[in-house]
């Protein structure tokens, strides 16, 4: 990957349907991961808050993890 800043998100689809499935209160149903800790709110989170960059040899130089 060249050389920038990244976000990550990572979704076990269980049920192979291509999308991240919700419960009746908009509550993720399957597991997931995000890079970073991103503080809790109804909704995908921040870029700000899950962000990290890469130097110019590929290695993680920085995490958010205010």
């Amino acid at each position: 990957m060249p050389y920038g800043t990244y976000a990550i998100m990572l979704i076990h689809d269980k049920n192979s349907n291509c999308k991240l499935d919700r419960n009746w209160l908009g509550f993720p149903n399957e597991p997931y991961a995000l890079s970073g800790h991103p503080k809790f709110r109804f909704g995908p989170p921040v870029f700000d808050d899950v962000k990290f960059k890469f130097n110019t040899n590929g290695q993680i130089i920085k995490f958010n993890f205010d």
